[in-house]
């Protein structure tokens, strides 16, 4: 959404950014309020990434109506294997953190189990910034 939004100010548009705020505060407050009575900090953290999320979708539809395109349909590709690879990491945190005890052990162990599924993903998918840090870790110069 940064990105999207100084894009918007180098073309100095400033009505878009500000619009798409208002939306995704607008979204935040709407779900914070559906959600009050069973508010946690994970629902808070939720709501707060669809909100933002609605940002940047506006953001970027209002990108796609001009005449320059940010992104291809590859980047495209490699932003929802990238949204599906962070959902089912956030599900298999979840779960793991729920077996564990200790708030000092359910952080290192859900961000351990965050980033190994992550990564496992990704390469999966065969998104390139997976290769690339493979590349990384083996010591490949290319």
């Amino acid at each position: 959404n940064e990105v999207l939004t100084k894009a918007f100010f180098a073309r100095k548009s400033f009505k878009i950014p500000m619009y798409a705020s208002i939306c995704s505060m607008a979204a935040n407050f709407i779900m914070l309020f559906a959600l009050r009575s069973s508010l946690s900090i994970g629902l808070i953290a939720l709501a707060s990434g669809i909100a933002s999320a609605v940002g940047c979708v506006i953001s970027y539809l209002a990108m796609l109506n001009s005449d320059k395109v940010l992104f291809t349909l590859s980047d495209g590709f490699a932003i929802f294997k990238m949204l599906i690879s962070a959902a089912v990491m956030g599900v298999c945190v979840y779960f793991v953190s729920g077996l564990l005890d200790g708030t000092l052990v359910k952080l290192i162990v859900g961000v351990g189990t965050g980033a190994l599924v992550y990564f496992v993903l990704c390469a999966l998918t065969r998104l390139d910034e997976a290769k690339y840090v493979m590349d990384r870790l083996l010591k490949k110069e290319k």
